[in-house]
């Protein structure tokens, strides 16, 4: 048996300022909170996991580390935390045949052991669910963790409390299931996070062939109870295989006033779906997943690989398991019903943002930006590269233009959070260049220079960021044929930018069905593949077309970096937690 815990006493008169002396030369363990008991005073510490192994609890008496904190003159007592079998009706027998659940595909996602090693389960925080269908609030598996005030639940399409027995609702009950399905049941499945509440929102007005959302029911969707929201899931995105470019300023501007006074200012956490369009189709044509405050999750099936029908794109962070035609996963369905079923990157994103809702429980006091961090630092690579291999970029994270940084790792995320110094204030600067170049059948690169300062006082001398998060890049371009019988189309058209280290983002790739004539376009993409990077250098923007029928002219483009001017103060602990994939 091990643990990972301990407690320690400190003679009469000693102070929480001797504990944290002591700490400081036993760098093997870290503060956890105090624990009082009656006239007793405890201090409970938990074991850095990226410095040393789990304390082996019948061998306490004989462990060096343990040894030398009791030798510490103001140390009365030390002993090792046990944890206790509790009653285990909280996980479901069908956690057993859960394969994305379960642990029996490696790399694993971490959640049972979380909620065991952690006792994290998404107590007190609450996701909301923007969906393009209705969710059975009712489901047996759902009813007792959905909020069930339905002038709480709201319907934008008719701007009406939600409906009591709504229809369709197989997609809005298959996402919410995934996330917060109730445990103990014995029923179809556990959420990740199945203690946490729901609130379900629903944006599309008639349910048809044609159906369509306002840019202002997704707006009003995504700040929907935003004093009571922690995490918005929007597990949607454009019609698929239609190629468009989905403009949606309003809703941007929206989470973008989400991000900023949500949770009390530390701004809420926004969950996006990357697609099921394939890899023939580029996330960033939504221009919702293109917000720095967008968490964009693509999937990987149980072969470690991306499905057929994941996308490609430089704003995807991480990826989590799925289903397809080989291996299904449970999903709960209407009327009370349980299927296995292929699923989609629909059903990847709110396993993250139900892992974010455990992460949220343990550290209350992240911002969205710490969030992104901790996805970024604790995401598993071990997963097989398609089509392209992974990259590693300048700042030593492997990166990939369909899994991102990697599968989220709830335990490790937890893990890493519980020690997680907040981020530095973010910072951002921007640089624009008419460019007006030309290139016939092949690519040509136009470049950015980003100049730094190297004095921090100075505040108009250049960049101050040496830290970089999220990139965005806005372009405009225009296409036509070679030849004035030649056809020429917007998705035979192809961006990449290169960082200054060397790092390649898919911006914009080749996308068949994408079949707009030649015109003048603007669109705003962005990268997280820099994340970490000193963005100081030049910057390249390749552009062109694969058909030798084709000229792309690029007529200018705008660079915007955002990150910081010191790295977060737990790089080390980031660095550690990498290293363990």
């Amino acid at each position: 048996m091990t643990s990972d815990k301990i407690r320690i006493a400190l003679f009469p008169g000693a102070t929480f300022s001797d504990l944290m002396e002591i700490l400081q030369k036993h760098l093997h363990f870290l503060f956890l909170r105090e624990v009082n008991i009656g006239p007793y005073l405890y201090y409970l510490l938990k074991i850095n996991i990226a410095t040393r192994d789990l304390i082996y609890v019948y061998n306490q008496w004989f462990d060096e580390d343990l040894v030398s904190l009791r030798q510490e003159p103001k140390v009365t007592a030390v002993e090792v935390e046990f944890e206790y079998l509790m009653d285990d009706n909280m996980y479901d027998s069908e956690v057993l045949q859960l394969w994305n659940l379960n642990g029996s595909i490696t790399p694993s996602q971490n959640i049972p052991i979380t909620w065991k090693r952690k006792s994290f389960t998404g107590k007190d925080k609450t996701i909301a669910f923007v969906e393009l269908e209705y969710m059975q609030t009712n489901h047996r598996d759902l009813v007792n963790q959905v909020v069930q005030d339905n002038t709480i639940n709201w319907d934008y399409s008719n701007n009406s409390p939600y409906p009591t027995s709504p229809s369709p609702y197989e997609h809005g009950t298959h996402v919410a299931g995934v996330a917060i399905a109730q445990g103990g049941n014995d029923f179809c499945l556990v959420g990740v996070a199945p203690d946490a509440t729901g609130i379900a929102t629903f944006i599309i007005p008639a349910i048809s062939i044609g159906r369509k959302a306002t840019d202002s029911d997704c707006a009003s969707a995504q700040t929907h109870q935003l004093g009571k929201v922690d995490i918005y899931n929007g597990s949607w995105g454009p019609k698929k295989f239609t190629a468009k470019f989905m403009h949606v300023p309003v809703c941007e501007f929206a989470m973008s006033e989400g991000g900023i006074k949500g949770r009390d200012g530390k701004g809420s956490i926004y969950v996006m779906s990357a697609g099921n369009d394939g890899p023939r189709f580029n996330t960033n044509t939504f221009s919702l997943r293109n917000s720095i405050y967008a968490i964009v999750v693509s999937a990987v099936n149980a072969r470690n690989e991306p499905p057929s029908y994941a996308s490609v794109g430089s704003s995807i962070m991480v990826v989590a398991y799925a289903g397809d035609d080989n291996l299904k996963v449970n999903l709960l369905n209407p009327i009370s019903e349980c299927s296995k079923m292929d699923s989609g990157t629909s059903i990847a994103a709110p396993t993250v943002s139900g892992v974010i809702a455990l992460v949220l429980e343990a550290r209350p006091d992240l911002s969205w930006r710490d969030v992104q961090h901790l996805i970024v630092c604790t995401a598993n690579t071990n997963l097989k590269g398609t089509l392209v291999e992974w990259q590693r970029n300048g700042a030593g994270f492997l990166t990939h233009p369909r899994l991102g940084f990697g599968l989220i790792d709830a335990y490790t995320m937890v893990s890493l959070a519980e020690q997680w110094m907040l981020v530095p204030k973010l910072l951002s600067c921007s640089q624009s260049k008419r460019s007006e170049v030309t290139i016939t059948g092949r690519f040509r690169s136009d470049s950015i220079f980003i100049g730094c300062n190297s004095q921090p006082a100075c505040q108009d001398c250049g960049c101050q960021i040496r830290y970089l998060e999220n990139i965005k890049v806005k372009v405009t371009l225009s296409w036509n044929g070679a030849r004035w019988f030649n056809a020429a189309y917007r998705g035979q058209v192809e961006l990449y930018l290169i960082s200054p280290r060397g790092t390649k983002s898919y911006i914009l790739t080749n996308r068949p069905a994408d079949r707009l004539q030649p015109e003048t376009f603007t669109w705003e993409f962005k990268s997280v593949q820099s994340w970490g990077e000193n963005p100081c250098g030049t910057f390249l923007l390749s552009f062109g077309t694969r058909s030798n029928d084709v000229t792309v002219r690029l007529e200018s483009w705008h660079l915007t970096l955002y990150g910081t001017m010191d790295p977060p103060p737990s790089l080390q602990a980031c660095r550690e937690a990498k290293q363990r994939f």
